[in-house]
């Protein structure tokens, strides 16, 4: 039989390197100085903080959006 593999989202994928690498980073942020703009060093972003603010401000946009009567699972598009 063969062995069919579920599609992954680009959640569950960030979930998956959160438990895995969670102290690792997953991006850097830069930090810049307010007069001249220049960066002046690179900000670590671990998966498991990644992760942690992609679920912070999911919930905090699912409660918005609840006040404002969109129903849960609706598609919105933000500019």
């Amino acid at each position: 039989m063969a062995h069919t593999q579920n599609p992954k989202s680009h959640l569950s994928v960030l979930q998956t390197s959160a438990s895995l690498y969670s102290s690792l980073p997953a991006f850097y942020v830069p930090q810049t100085l307010s007069e001249s703009g220049d960066v002046e060093a690179w900000q670590p972003v671990s998966y498991m903080k990644f992760l942690l603010d992609v679920e912070l401000f999911a919930s905090y946009w699912a409660h918005v959006l609840q006040l404002d009567g969109i129903p849960q699972r609706s598609v919105v598009g933000m500019w």
